[in-house]
């Protein structure tokens, strides 16, 4: 049987850690927790969980505190977790399955792409709750954004975080001619919970991508971050020019298309993101976000029928999306009239 190890960082996280911690301990033959500097009760919390906990002094550089957790895995494979999130209780037999199965155990560098779910908690974060219990989430929670990341992955030296913010262990497994391969597993996310903490920590990390793109300009990761940076804070214009130097950096980077549509729908012009939208989608078909906008700008130009043909393609490929759900209805009701 391979066996897994389960590695963090954190710091004054005792809100959040026994969830995560309770999510996965069936799976994990250990638990490797760095922590950043804890003044709450982080420290206690993990060590009654038999992690092995180490503390690394911070540096501003994710991916240092993320190396260095990996250098005290033991195990065949590592798991990557925060402390505010739950792994799904679908995921747990998933994982155990793929890290058992021959082929991958063949191959040296390997990476899967595990999709995190952030919930927005309705009305702030009164009620709310870290769990992945469905019913609580679709009764507390008003929806979720996705992403996919590599987050389960071989135990190797060769398998490294790149980035001091936003990092990423994908590049290290492409230069090793590793696969990074789909998986159905779901992370649970509750930062949104956090909101005491999410202005610091946004500052924090708006400080740390500047530093980046100061040291590598031309890269189209940090010119996307920092785009994203200035349209949090209402400066499109800046956003514009920094999401357009990633396109022309990278055309197919990552999410850049969505990114567009969704900035020339608050500038109030419909059809450049309607065209933004349909590259997202062509990129990727299940990029369900991107069908929602894109049926809703349709319906606006009085295109229903149009409208109509992507609600039921967003919602062939998830029945339960609310925003699509929603959308749908919306329509029928214009359509009746």
């Amino acid at each position: 049987m391979a066996t897994l190890s389960l590695c963090m960082i954190v710091k004054d996280e005792e809100r959040f850690l026994r969830s995560c911690l309770d999510s996965v301990k069936d799976i994990a033959d250990e638990i490797i927790i760095v922590d950043t500097g804890s003044t709450d009760r982080t420290k206690d919390i993990a060590a009654r969980s038999r992690a092995k906990v180490f503390d690394f002094k911070w540096n501003n550089d994710f991916s240092a505190a993320r190396n260095f957790s990996l250098k005290k895995a033991t195990s065949n494979w590592v798991l990557v977790m925060d402390a505010d999130e739950m792994l799904d209780a679908g995921g747990r037999s998933e994982v155990t399955r793929l890290i058992n199965t021959r082929e991958h155990c063949l191959k040296g560098s390997i990476g899967f792409k595990i999709q995190q779910r952030t919930y927005n908690p309705k009305g702030g974060d009164k009620g709310a709750e870290p769990t992945a219990d469905a019913k609580t989430l679709s009764e507390k929670y008003d929806g979720y954004q996705s992403s996919s990341l590599v987050r389960l992955f071989r135990n190797s030296p060769k398998i490294l975080f790149r980035n001091k913010v936003h990092e990423l262990v994908e590049p290290s497994i492409r230069e090793n001619s590793g696969e990074i391969l789909e998986s159905s597993i779901v992370l649970h996310h509750f930062s949104l919970l956090k909101k005491d903490k999410l202005h610091s920590k946004a500052a924090d990390y708006a400080d740390l991508m500047w530093k980046q793109l100061e040291q590598e300009p031309d890269n189209p990761r940090y010119n996307r971050q920092v785009a994203l940076v200035f349209l949090d804070k209402g400066s499109k214009d800046l956003a514009l020019k920094y999401f357009m130097r990633t396109l022309k950096l990278d055309p197919n980077h990552p999410g850049i298309f969505a990114d567009l549509g969704r900035l020339f729908v608050d500038l109030k012009q419909p059809k450049k993101a309607i065209r933004y939208f349909n590259m997202a989608i062509a990129k990727d078909k299940n990029d369900i976000s991107s069908l929602n906008n894109l049926a809703v700008l349709y319906m606006n130009f009085g295109k229903k029928d149009i409208a109509k043909k992507i609600l039921e393609m967003a919602l062939e490929k998830e029945p339960k999306n609310k925003a699509a759900l929603s959308n749908y209805e919306i329509l029928k009701k214009k359509t009746s009239k």
